[in-house]
């Protein structure tokens, strides 16, 4: 039986995937450092799966994972702002680089004792292509101008991963998230995304609020869109270090988005409009072709689908 590391396995996304994983057939090491998620109920674990609480910065735990295991899923990342640009900026750059390279270089060094390919799929994100793009889809040949640490730490995860695969032979695959959503996002999370925010404020019968004009247009990828390619991508690993966007190609402007979860919930509370934020992109909409062709993922779930299942449930 295949068993997989998938790290970040407590947070949002991690619990789908290792879900998945479990479904498949498959065991699964879900490692946390749970400084960005709650304790899972170990009871509550699929069969299969156990769970280990780690700082995946320490290059020893991350080569006793990895040795412990055929592949590994890389989540953990800190996607906080406030933590990023803030006092924790030092734990928030080990979270989200420092993990990702001892993971990487762990995986090389295992791949260089048994000989054997060690695929390590990771998450990218949008956030390295920046603030500054307008109107045309974001294929992966655009200019990467990130304007905060996050956007810069997951960059640079992606040079590590492209020269450790030309130096060692490592073997990896980045995948660039746009706005992920579905179930489990924790509402009073600051890492939740808009779709999550609206549904706990329409849940509470408050107005939402709109930053900026509210046509500034966004990707929205349902989670189970995101399982799917992560699992499609381990395969493609290589030392090419290929990059993929994670997206629909469909572009959703936040008032559309607003309406429409307001129709879906029958909610006839009012839409006010906040002074734009800082550094928010106008236009962040991913090209979905590339990844179409290299790993024959598109995504399935249309937004109304998807919102209409987490606004149910």
């Amino acid at each position: 039986m295949s068993k997989y590391l998938v790290t970040g396995g407590a947070g949002f996304i991690g619990r789908h995937l290792v879900a998945a994983l479990a479904r498949d057939g498959k065991e699964v090491i879900a490692a946390d450092s749970l400084s960005n998620a709650k304790l899972p109920d170990s009871a509550a674990l699929p069969e299969g799966v156990s769970f280990v609480q780690a700082d995946l910065a320490d290059f020893a735990m991350a080569q006793r994972l990895v040795r412990e295991t055929e592949g590994c899923f890389h989540l953990a990342a800190c996607a906080s702002v406030v933590r990023s640009e803030g006092a924790g900026w030092r734990e928030a750059h080990s979270d989200t680089l420092v993990s990702g390279l001892a993971l990487m270089r762990a995986a090389a060094e295992r791949q260089e004792e048994t000989g054997e390919a060690y695929p390590l799929v990771y998450a990218s994100s949008a956030a390295t292509y920046g603030a500054s793009h307008e109107s045309a889809p974001l294929a992966e040949d655009a200019p990467q101008k990130p304007v905060g640490a996050y956007g810069a730490d997951k960059l640079a995860l992606e040079l590590h991963a492209r020269s450790l695969g030309a130096t060692r032979d490592a073997s990896t695959a980045g995948l660039r998230l746009f706005n992920a959503y579905g179930t489990g996002q924790d509402p009073y999370s600051p890492y939740s995304g808009v779709i999550t925010l609206f549904r706990q404020t329409l849940a509470d019968n408050l107005p939402l609020t709109i930053f900026g004009d509210g046509e500034q247009a966004r990707d929205f990828v349902h989670v189970a869109d995101v399982v799917r390619a992560f699992c499609l991508a381990l395969s493609a690993a290589s030392p090419a270090a290929p990059v993929w966007n994670l997206c629909t190609g469909r572009a959703t402007t936040i008032n559309h988005l607003a309406e429409q979860m307001m129709e879906i919930c029958g909610s006839e509370t009012t839409i006010s409009h906040a002074p734009p934020r800082i550094g928010d992109a106008r236009y962040a909409v991913g090209d979905p072709a590339a990844a179409a062709r290299a790993l024959g993922f598109t995504a399935e779930v249309s937004l109304k689908q998807g919102l209409t299942e987490f606004l149910k449930n």
